[in-house]
């Protein structure tokens, strides 16, 4: 079976983001690791439907969480 590259119904997979505030710590991880590859806050914000503010502050507490392992 090949892999698809794109998402079929992307304002559906949108939709359901923004109705589930999913704040999982699995979800911010994968935030986290969209900041990572996209290295821009602004477009990861639009992709997830998160506030920059709110991936600013999981950046930091990832960050503090390093400094304690």
């Amino acid at each position: 079976m090949a892999m698809r590259k794109r998402i079929d119904e992307p304002e559906r997979l949108k939709r359901f983001i923004e109705n589930k505030r999913i704040k999982s710590e699995d979800f911010k991880a994968l935030v986290l690791l969209l900041v990572e590859k996209y290295k821009d806050i602004g477009e990861v914000s639009k992709i997830t439907n998160i506030p920059s503010n709110t991936i600013y502050t999981w950046i930091n507490e990832w960050n503090e969480k390093k400094k304690m392992d």
